[in-house]
């Protein structure tokens, strides 16, 4: 999160640190977590400018996204992923202390910490800034879902903004077996869940956001040790995901290195998410995950009668492709059939919205 003694703390910060104190002291952590816990298998390794106080990762377009934080050093930047070369970057205004960053239909939105503003800004190579509008709370992490930005604010809650308004749709607070996981920080949205950095922690926490219970942990600690040579080298933060290779990118405040990992948390599909026998009541998707052009057959079932169900095909940055079922349908299991045809080959996702319950699949259309 911040660079602690290369900043001031204003009375509104002060008040901020304390309550988070308190909170870390009441409240119970994760070390009692009940999800389960797993490791991970390095891929490749890239460069990562060690001037990058990294408070936001994003991978689009081939290119990284990534915001740093510190007043008078806060940037927006566009970074080559082989080389860590910046190839374009803006610089805040000194008064500003960058937190968070996503990108949600073309529209880069950058939160900062306590200045009380989310800028927003032209995603292709301009930079231009579209607007800033007032943030009501501390700004930690960002990413989206495709329809609202997720945010969280360094304690355990997360909370779902629509992202013209920034009104508050539904928030959340992260437990895991009923202990609260406190210091939340950056997030990024993979294929329904939300994965999210804790501040001063080598884990990321796998986070299910119609419930706000905790799926899984992934233990990073390796990587921190790998980077501890460097004096400079700060806690682990950032998150990019490549929904392609279904690997994630991962790196630290002023890191040398960003790794590229795969974890067991992107297998098995997540589409094969079927109704467990306990009953679990979520809206859920069964489709096959990988598909040649022509039609697929997606499986969709509902936890209850919903008054209105919204089932769809969206690009990896959330953008609408192809409407497919639109109305009113019963509980239970359903069937659509779906042309596939005008589509292009790549990775889309299928969401179904039904009522307050979303369900998410990886779709993998081969040439």
């Amino acid at each position: 999160m911040h660079r602690g003694s290369r900043k001031s703390i204003t009375g509104s910060g002060l008040a901020a640190l304390l309550g988070f104190w308190i909170a870390c002291v009441a409240a119970p952590g994760p070390a009692a977590a009940e999800a389960p816990t797993f490791g991970y298998d390095v891929v490749a390794v890239h460069p990562h400018d060690t001037e990058a106080f990294t408070q936001g990762l994003i991978l689009a377009d081939d290119f990284f996204y990534e915001s740093t934080g510190g007043y008078g050093e806060s940037t927006l930047r566009k970074v080559e992923v082989e080389t860590g070369l910046v190839v374009k970057q803006y610089a805040l205004p000194e008064q500003y202390f960058a937190e968070g960053l996503t990108a949600l239909r073309d529209t880069l939105h950058q939160l900062t910490w306590t200045n009380g503003l989310l800028f927003r800004y032209v995603e292709e190579d301009s930079f231009a800034l579209i607007d800033a509008s007032d943030y009501p709370w501390d700004g930690w992490g960002l990413t989206h879902d495709g329809t609202h930005l997720i945010a969280s604010d360094g304690s355990w809650w997360l909370r779902l903004l629509d992202p013209g308004t920034l009104e508050m749709i539904r928030e959340f607070r992260v437990e895991d077996d009923g202990n609260y996981v406190h210091l939340l920080n950056e997030l990024e949205f993979i294929e329904g869940w939300i994965y999210a950095n804790i501040w001063h922690d080598e884990r990321i926490v796998v986070v299910d956001p119609a419930s706000g219970g905790v799926e899984a942990w992934l233990d990073l600690g390796g990587l921190c040790d790998s980077v501890a040579y460097d004096p400079n080298a700060g806690v682990l933060n950032g998150i990019a995901y490549d929904p392609v290779a279904r690997h994630l990118f991962v790196t630290g405040k002023q890191w040398p290195l960003l790794f590229e990992i795969d974890v067991p948390t992107l297998h098995p599909q997540s589409s094969d998410r079927l109704v467990p026998e306990n009953g679990d009541p979520r809206a859920l998707l069964r489709i096959a995950p990988i598909v040649a052009r022509g039609a697929v057959e997606i499986d969709y079932h509902l936890p209850a009668d919903a008054s209105e169900v919204r089932l769809c095909i969206v690009d990896p940055a959330g953008r609408l492709v192809q409407h497919c079922v639109e109305g009113r349908r019963r509980m239970g299991w359903h069937g659509a059939r779906v042309d596939l045809g005008g589509l292009p080959a790549g990775v889309h996702f299928v969401r179904l919205d039904a009522g307050a319950q979303r369900a998410t699949a990886r779709l993998l259309l081969l040439p």
